[in-house]
Protein backbone atom coordinates (compact mmCIF):
# COMPACT_ATOMS: atom_id res chain seq x y z
CA UNK A 1 0.00 0.00 0.00
CA UNK A 2 1.54 3.26 -1.03
CA UNK A 3 2.08 5.58 1.73
CA UNK A 4 0.47 9.59 0.73
CA UNK A 5 3.07 12.32 0.15
CA UNK A 6 4.41 14.32 2.80
CA UNK A 7 5.92 18.39 3.00
CA UNK A 8 9.13 18.26 5.14
CA UNK A 9 7.88 20.68 8.67
CA UNK A 10 10.96 23.16 7.89
CA UNK A 11 9.62 26.11 6.42
CA UNK A 12 13.31 26.62 5.03
CA UNK A 13 12.83 23.02 3.20
CA UNK A 14 9.57 22.07 1.84
CA UNK A 15 10.89 19.08 0.23
CA UNK A 16 8.27 16.46 -0.47
CA UNK A 17 8.98 12.97 1.41
CA UNK A 18 7.62 10.09 -0.56
CA UNK A 19 9.83 7.44 0.86
CA UNK A 20 9.08 6.78 4.71
CA UNK A 21 8.63 4.06 7.21
CA UNK A 22 6.41 6.14 10.33
CA UNK A 23 3.46 7.75 9.42
CA UNK A 24 4.99 10.50 12.26
CA UNK A 25 7.92 11.74 10.35
CA UNK A 26 7.99 15.73 9.71
CA UNK A 27 11.04 16.14 8.75
CA UNK A 28 12.73 15.14 5.13
CA UNK A 29 16.42 14.74 7.01
CA UNK A 30 18.19 14.36 10.03
CA UNK A 31 19.88 17.83 9.08
CA UNK A 32 16.49 19.57 8.12
CA UNK A 33 14.74 18.58 11.95
CA UNK A 34 18.31 20.03 13.40
CA UNK A 35 18.12 22.89 11.35
CA UNK A 36 14.64 23.81 12.35
CA UNK A 37 14.97 23.25 16.11
CA UNK A 38 17.75 24.85 15.98
CA UNK A 39 16.17 28.35 14.36
CA UNK A 40 13.23 27.88 16.65
CA UNK A 41 15.96 27.84 19.73
CA UNK A 42 17.07 30.82 18.07
CA UNK A 43 13.94 32.69 17.71
CA UNK A 44 12.95 31.95 21.44
CA UNK A 45 15.63 33.33 22.42
CA UNK A 46 16.33 36.09 20.66
CA UNK A 47 16.03 38.71 23.36
CA UNK A 48 18.55 37.21 25.67
CA UNK A 49 20.99 36.75 22.84
CA UNK A 50 20.97 40.22 22.04
CA UNK A 51 21.37 41.25 25.64
CA UNK A 52 24.24 39.22 25.82
CA UNK A 53 25.59 40.72 22.52
CA UNK A 54 25.35 44.03 23.87
CA UNK A 55 26.60 43.47 27.89
CA UNK A 56 29.61 42.17 26.00
CA UNK A 57 29.98 45.30 23.89
CA UNK A 58 29.80 47.09 26.92
CA UNK A 59 32.57 45.14 28.77
CA UNK A 60 34.98 46.01 26.09
CA UNK A 61 33.56 49.54 25.83
CA UNK A 62 34.40 49.87 29.64
CA UNK A 63 37.55 47.91 29.51
CA UNK A 64 38.86 50.40 27.06
CA UNK A 65 38.07 53.50 28.80
CA UNK A 66 39.50 52.13 32.33
CA UNK A 67 42.89 51.46 29.96
CA UNK A 68 42.44 55.15 29.00
CA UNK A 69 42.15 56.34 32.44
CA UNK A 70 38.23 57.59 31.69
CA UNK A 71 36.56 57.83 34.75
CA UNK A 72 33.04 58.91 33.70
CA UNK A 73 31.31 59.45 30.61
CA UNK A 74 27.79 60.56 29.11
CA UNK A 75 25.65 58.09 27.31
CA UNK A 76 22.12 58.08 25.35
CA UNK A 77 19.90 55.03 27.18
CA UNK A 78 17.76 54.94 24.01
CA UNK A 79 21.10 54.64 21.98
CA UNK A 80 21.66 51.74 19.06
CA UNK A 81 24.91 51.03 21.88
CA UNK A 82 22.43 51.20 24.83
CA UNK A 83 19.56 49.82 23.49
CA UNK A 84 19.62 45.85 23.95
CA UNK A 85 20.86 46.11 27.23
CA UNK A 86 19.19 44.76 30.07
CA UNK A 87 21.60 45.82 33.16
CA UNK A 88 22.09 43.52 36.09
CA UNK A 89 21.12 44.27 39.81
CA UNK A 90 22.14 47.04 41.26
CA UNK A 91 24.02 46.77 44.46
CA UNK A 92 24.79 48.93 47.46
CA UNK A 93 28.52 49.59 48.06
CA UNK A 94 30.32 51.30 51.24
CA UNK A 95 33.06 53.13 49.63
CA UNK A 96 36.28 53.55 52.23
CA UNK A 97 35.43 57.42 52.86
CA UNK A 98 31.86 56.05 54.07
CA UNK A 99 29.64 57.17 51.38
CA UNK A 100 27.25 54.85 49.85
CA UNK A 101 26.96 54.13 46.07
CA UNK A 102 24.69 51.71 44.08
CA UNK A 103 27.04 49.69 41.29
CA UNK A 104 26.53 47.32 38.72
CA UNK A 105 29.45 44.88 38.22
CA UNK A 106 31.02 43.40 34.91
CA UNK A 107 33.40 40.96 35.30
CA UNK A 108 35.95 42.93 37.40
CA UNK A 109 34.64 46.11 36.57
CA UNK A 110 32.09 48.40 38.88
CA UNK A 111 30.43 51.11 37.21
CA UNK A 112 27.54 53.81 38.95
CA UNK A 113 24.43 54.71 36.37
CA UNK A 114 23.63 58.08 37.31
CA UNK A 115 19.73 58.36 34.54
CA UNK A 116 19.02 62.02 35.82
CA UNK A 117 22.21 63.20 33.95
CA UNK A 118 22.77 60.05 31.55
CA UNK A 119 26.40 59.54 33.21
CA UNK A 120 28.14 55.97 33.79
CA UNK A 121 31.30 56.25 36.50
CA UNK A 122 33.70 53.48 36.42
CA UNK A 123 35.11 52.94 39.87
CA UNK A 124 38.26 52.51 40.82
CA UNK A 125 39.35 49.38 42.80
CA UNK A 126 41.51 50.76 44.57
CA UNK A 127 39.55 52.77 46.66
CA UNK A 128 36.87 50.22 46.99
CA UNK A 129 36.05 48.46 50.59
CA UNK A 130 34.27 45.70 48.84
CA UNK A 131 31.80 45.45 51.50
CA UNK A 132 28.12 44.70 49.79
CA UNK A 133 24.79 45.80 52.02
Amino acid sequence: MKRPEKVCANPKCNDRITDYKSTRRKFCSTTCKNSFHHNKKLEEQEDSIANERAIKRLIRLLKEMQELEIESFKFKMDSYFFNNVVFPSQKLLKLDDGDKLYVIQFDNILINIDEKINLIKIIKHERINKSYY
